[in-house]
Protein backbone atom coordinates (compact mmCIF):
# COMPACT_ATOMS: atom_id res chain seq x y z
CA UNK A 1 0.00 0.00 0.00
CA UNK A 2 1.69 3.00 -1.11
CA UNK A 3 0.81 6.60 0.65
CA UNK A 4 1.48 9.66 -1.39
CA UNK A 5 4.27 11.77 0.44
CA UNK A 6 1.74 14.83 -0.33
CA UNK A 7 0.19 13.30 2.80
CA UNK A 8 3.74 12.33 4.51
CA UNK A 9 5.23 14.45 7.48
CA UNK A 10 8.11 12.37 7.77
CA UNK A 11 7.15 11.41 11.60
CA UNK A 12 8.98 7.86 10.49
CA UNK A 13 6.34 5.90 13.19
CA UNK A 14 5.60 3.27 10.02
CA UNK A 15 9.55 2.98 10.39
CA UNK A 16 9.84 1.92 13.82
CA UNK A 17 6.26 -0.38 13.56
CA UNK A 18 7.33 -2.01 10.42
CA UNK A 19 7.65 -6.23 11.33
CA UNK A 20 10.11 -6.98 8.67
CA UNK A 21 12.48 -3.73 8.63
CA UNK A 22 11.49 -2.38 4.90
CA UNK A 23 11.15 1.55 6.01
CA UNK A 24 13.98 3.54 6.59
CA UNK A 25 14.01 7.27 6.52
CA UNK A 26 15.96 9.77 4.17
CA UNK A 27 15.66 12.99 2.55
CA UNK A 28 13.90 14.00 0.10
CA UNK A 29 15.07 16.23 -2.54
CA UNK A 30 13.17 19.24 -0.73
CA UNK A 31 14.81 18.34 2.36
CA UNK A 32 12.36 16.70 4.09
CA UNK A 33 12.19 13.21 5.58
CA UNK A 34 10.38 10.55 3.96
CA UNK A 35 10.12 6.91 4.29
CA UNK A 36 11.83 4.94 1.97
CA UNK A 37 10.38 1.14 0.91
CA UNK A 38 12.54 -1.97 0.13
CA UNK A 39 9.79 -3.85 -1.75
CA UNK A 40 11.67 -6.88 -1.52
CA UNK A 41 11.35 -6.75 2.32
CA UNK A 42 7.93 -5.71 2.07
CA UNK A 43 4.85 -8.45 2.90
CA UNK A 44 2.25 -5.89 2.57
CA UNK A 45 0.93 -6.06 5.72
CA UNK A 46 -0.05 -2.58 5.63
CA UNK A 47 0.58 -1.75 8.68
CA UNK A 48 2.51 1.23 8.00
CA UNK A 49 -0.90 2.12 6.53
CA UNK A 50 -2.49 2.09 9.49
CA UNK A 51 -0.34 4.22 11.73
CA UNK A 52 -0.21 6.67 9.42
CA UNK A 53 -2.06 10.41 11.21
CA UNK A 54 -2.57 11.30 8.03
CA UNK A 55 -4.19 8.68 6.49
CA UNK A 56 -8.19 7.30 7.22
CA UNK A 57 -8.40 3.65 6.77
CA UNK A 58 -11.56 2.34 6.69
CA UNK A 59 -12.87 0.60 10.13
CA UNK A 60 -10.10 1.87 12.27
CA UNK A 61 -11.23 3.56 14.66
CA UNK A 62 -9.56 7.18 15.85
CA UNK A 63 -7.88 7.56 19.48
CA UNK A 64 -10.37 9.28 21.66
CA UNK A 65 -9.84 12.50 23.88
CA UNK A 66 -12.21 12.96 26.78
CA UNK A 67 -12.69 16.95 28.12
CA UNK A 68 -13.38 20.05 26.84
CA UNK A 69 -13.11 21.32 23.72
CA UNK A 70 -12.43 24.87 22.69
CA UNK A 71 -11.85 26.27 18.79
CA UNK A 72 -8.70 27.36 19.64
CA UNK A 73 -6.59 24.38 20.99
CA UNK A 74 -9.28 21.57 20.86
CA UNK A 75 -9.51 19.12 22.93
CA UNK A 76 -7.67 19.66 26.47
CA UNK A 77 -8.52 17.81 30.23
CA UNK A 78 -6.88 21.10 32.00
CA UNK A 79 -4.82 24.35 30.99
CA UNK A 80 -1.96 25.38 33.62
CA UNK A 81 1.16 27.73 33.47
CA UNK A 82 4.93 25.82 34.04
CA UNK A 83 8.10 26.85 33.57
CA UNK A 84 11.66 25.61 35.35
CA UNK A 85 12.77 26.82 38.53
CA UNK A 86 15.74 26.13 37.25
CA UNK A 87 17.50 29.38 36.21
CA UNK A 88 20.20 27.20 33.66
CA UNK A 89 17.41 25.20 32.56
CA UNK A 90 15.15 28.44 31.81
CA UNK A 91 17.19 30.44 30.29
CA UNK A 92 18.51 27.36 27.83
CA UNK A 93 15.21 25.84 26.81
CA UNK A 94 13.36 27.77 23.95
CA UNK A 95 9.78 28.07 26.53
CA UNK A 96 10.92 28.17 29.82
CA UNK A 97 12.27 24.95 30.16
CA UNK A 98 8.57 22.47 31.54
CA UNK A 99 9.66 19.72 28.97
CA UNK A 100 13.42 19.53 29.94
CA UNK A 101 12.23 19.66 33.79
CA UNK A 102 9.46 17.03 33.65
CA UNK A 103 11.87 14.63 31.55
CA UNK A 104 14.69 15.25 34.37
CA UNK A 105 12.15 14.68 37.43
CA UNK A 106 11.11 11.67 35.32
CA UNK A 107 14.64 10.07 35.10
CA UNK A 108 15.63 11.24 38.82
CA UNK A 109 12.79 9.59 40.15
CA UNK A 110 12.96 6.48 38.21
CA UNK A 111 9.79 6.72 36.89
CA UNK A 112 11.08 5.69 33.53
CA UNK A 113 14.65 4.28 32.69
CA UNK A 114 15.15 6.20 29.67
CA UNK A 115 14.22 9.53 27.53
CA UNK A 116 14.14 10.01 24.21
CA UNK A 117 14.99 13.96 23.19
CA UNK A 118 16.55 15.31 19.85
CA UNK A 119 19.86 16.79 19.79
CA UNK A 120 20.44 19.18 16.57
CA UNK A 121 23.29 17.97 14.14
CA UNK A 122 24.30 20.46 11.14
CA UNK A 123 26.42 18.68 7.85
CA UNK A 124 27.20 21.42 4.79
CA UNK A 125 24.21 23.56 5.49
CA UNK A 126 22.11 20.40 6.29
CA UNK A 127 20.17 20.91 9.62
CA UNK A 128 18.12 18.10 11.17
CA UNK A 129 17.75 16.28 14.38
CA UNK A 130 17.92 12.61 15.46
CA UNK A 131 16.69 11.42 18.92
CA UNK A 132 18.98 9.75 21.44
CA UNK A 133 18.52 7.84 24.18
CA UNK A 134 19.16 9.56 27.23
CA UNK A 135 19.59 7.37 30.97
CA UNK A 136 21.64 10.40 33.06
CA UNK A 137 18.87 12.98 34.30
CA UNK A 138 22.43 15.30 34.54
CA UNK A 139 22.18 15.26 30.63
CA UNK A 140 18.46 16.05 30.12
CA UNK A 141 19.55 19.73 30.11
CA UNK A 142 21.85 19.25 27.19
CA UNK A 143 18.59 18.45 24.97
CA UNK A 144 17.13 21.94 25.96
CA UNK A 145 15.98 24.16 22.66
CA UNK A 146 13.81 23.60 19.78
CA UNK A 147 14.50 22.16 16.74
CA UNK A 148 12.56 23.95 13.43
CA UNK A 149 14.03 20.59 11.14
CA UNK A 150 13.33 17.32 10.57
CA UNK A 151 13.81 15.16 13.27
CA UNK A 152 14.66 11.23 12.88
CA UNK A 153 13.25 9.62 16.01
CA UNK A 154 13.24 5.85 14.53
CA UNK A 155 16.88 4.41 15.78
CA UNK A 156 16.08 5.82 19.08
CA UNK A 157 12.98 4.42 19.85
CA UNK A 158 13.36 1.51 18.08
CA UNK A 159 16.87 0.77 20.18
CA UNK A 160 14.55 1.52 23.11
CA UNK A 161 11.62 -0.68 22.42
CA UNK A 162 13.82 -3.68 21.65
CA UNK A 163 15.32 -3.67 25.28
CA UNK A 164 12.24 -3.11 26.98
CA UNK A 165 12.63 -0.11 28.85
CA UNK A 166 10.49 2.33 30.71
CA UNK A 167 10.30 5.23 27.92
CA UNK A 168 9.39 9.35 28.18
CA UNK A 169 9.34 11.11 25.53
CA UNK A 170 9.03 14.85 23.86
CA UNK A 171 7.35 14.58 20.04
CA UNK A 172 5.49 16.65 17.09
CA UNK A 173 1.58 16.15 17.46
CA UNK A 174 2.01 13.89 13.83
CA UNK A 175 4.55 11.34 15.53
CA UNK A 176 2.02 11.23 18.88
CA UNK A 177 -1.03 10.69 16.22
CA UNK A 178 1.15 7.84 14.69
CA UNK A 179 2.09 6.83 17.64
CA UNK A 180 -1.02 6.39 19.36
CA UNK A 181 -2.21 4.73 16.24
CA UNK A 182 0.36 1.96 16.66
CA UNK A 183 -1.20 1.34 20.27
CA UNK A 184 -4.25 -0.53 18.79
CA UNK A 185 -2.23 -3.11 16.77
CA UNK A 186 0.93 -2.83 18.88
CA UNK A 187 -0.29 -3.04 22.29
CA UNK A 188 3.08 -4.24 24.07
CA UNK A 189 4.33 -0.28 23.16
CA UNK A 190 1.78 0.90 25.12
CA UNK A 191 2.96 -0.88 27.56
CA UNK A 192 6.69 0.75 27.41
CA UNK A 193 5.45 4.16 26.65
CA UNK A 194 5.04 5.44 30.22
CA UNK A 195 4.97 9.66 29.56
CA UNK A 196 4.59 11.42 26.09
CA UNK A 197 5.19 15.39 25.98
CA UNK A 198 3.69 16.87 22.98
CA UNK A 199 4.61 20.31 21.40
CA UNK A 200 2.32 23.02 19.56
CA UNK A 201 3.42 22.85 16.05
CA UNK A 202 3.16 25.80 13.80
CA UNK A 203 5.06 23.14 10.73
CA UNK A 204 8.57 21.63 10.37
CA UNK A 205 11.04 23.49 8.39
CA UNK A 206 12.96 21.38 5.93
CA UNK A 207 16.60 20.90 6.36
CA UNK A 208 17.27 23.55 4.28
CA UNK A 209 15.32 26.09 5.74
CA UNK A 210 17.84 27.09 8.28
CA UNK A 211 20.72 27.62 5.65
CA UNK A 212 18.71 30.03 3.78
CA UNK A 213 18.16 31.88 6.88
CA UNK A 214 22.01 32.20 7.64
CA UNK A 215 22.63 33.28 3.98
CA UNK A 216 19.68 35.69 3.65
CA UNK A 217 19.94 37.05 7.29
CA UNK A 218 23.79 36.89 7.71
CA UNK A 219 25.13 36.47 4.38
CA UNK A 220 26.96 33.71 5.89
CA UNK A 221 27.43 30.11 3.41
CA UNK A 222 25.63 27.76 5.22
CA UNK A 223 27.93 24.83 4.87
CA UNK A 224 30.82 26.84 6.69
CA UNK A 225 28.49 26.80 9.65
CA UNK A 226 29.61 24.52 12.68
CA UNK A 227 26.63 24.42 15.04
CA UNK A 228 23.48 25.99 14.93
CA UNK A 229 20.83 26.48 18.01
CA UNK A 230 17.46 27.69 17.20
CA UNK A 231 15.79 29.15 20.72
CA UNK A 232 17.37 29.46 24.10
CA UNK A 233 19.36 32.70 26.08
CA UNK A 234 15.89 33.90 27.38
CA UNK A 235 12.57 34.60 25.73
CA UNK A 236 12.07 35.05 22.79
CA UNK A 237 15.65 33.84 22.46
CA UNK A 238 18.18 33.85 19.63
CA UNK A 239 19.87 31.98 17.18
CA UNK A 240 23.25 31.51 17.39
CA UNK A 241 25.17 30.49 14.92
CA UNK A 242 28.85 28.77 14.45
CA UNK A 243 31.36 29.12 11.66
CA UNK A 244 34.08 27.22 10.77
CA UNK A 245 36.15 30.42 10.81
CA UNK A 246 35.54 30.58 14.64
CA UNK A 247 32.94 33.46 14.02
CA UNK A 248 29.66 33.35 16.79
CA UNK A 249 26.77 34.90 15.39
CA UNK A 250 23.50 35.58 16.99
CA UNK A 251 20.03 37.03 15.76
CA UNK A 252 16.70 37.22 17.01
CA UNK A 253 14.54 33.90 16.95
CA UNK A 254 11.71 35.90 15.42
CA UNK A 255 13.82 37.82 12.96
CA UNK A 256 15.48 34.46 12.19
CA UNK A 257 11.73 32.75 11.60
CA UNK A 258 10.83 35.29 9.70
CA UNK A 259 13.35 35.52 7.24
CA UNK A 260 11.29 32.92 4.84
CA UNK A 261 12.57 30.26 7.40
CA UNK A 262 9.31 29.32 8.82
CA UNK A 263 7.39 30.65 6.28
CA UNK A 264 8.90 28.96 2.51
CA UNK A 265 10.17 25.56 3.59
CA UNK A 266 6.64 24.05 4.48
CA UNK A 267 6.30 20.00 4.01
CA UNK A 268 2.98 19.95 2.46
CA UNK A 269 1.45 17.66 5.40
CA UNK A 270 1.65 20.58 7.19
CA UNK A 271 -0.71 22.81 5.44
CA UNK A 272 -3.47 19.68 6.27
CA UNK A 273 -2.45 18.83 9.42
CA UNK A 274 -5.69 18.68 11.92
CA UNK A 275 -3.88 18.61 15.04
CA UNK A 276 -0.93 21.75 15.85
CA UNK A 277 -1.83 21.42 19.61
CA UNK A 278 -1.02 17.92 20.18
CA UNK A 279 -4.09 16.63 21.39
CA UNK A 280 -2.99 13.32 21.98
CA UNK A 281 -0.19 13.57 23.75
CA UNK A 282 -0.35 13.39 28.57
CA UNK A 283 1.18 16.94 28.41
CA UNK A 284 0.85 19.35 25.48
CA UNK A 285 3.44 22.54 26.09
CA UNK A 286 2.86 25.90 23.88
CA UNK A 287 5.23 28.83 23.53
CA UNK A 288 3.82 32.15 24.81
Amino acid sequence: MDVPSVFCSGCGICVVVCPREALKLSFSAQGHLRPALNKSLCVDCGLCVRVCPFVDVPGEGEVVVSGFTTGLIGKYVKVGLAWSTDERVRFKSASGGAATSILKYLLEERIVDVVLAPRIWVKRGIVFGRYEVVYDPKEVVNYAGSIYAPVDITKALKEALKKELRIALVGLPCQIRGLRRSFQHLPHLKDNIKLVLGLYCNNTPSSKAAGYAVKTLLKVNPEKVSRLTFRGRGWPGYAVIATDDDRTLKVSFPVFWDSGLGQYFYGESCLVCPDHTAELVDISLADP
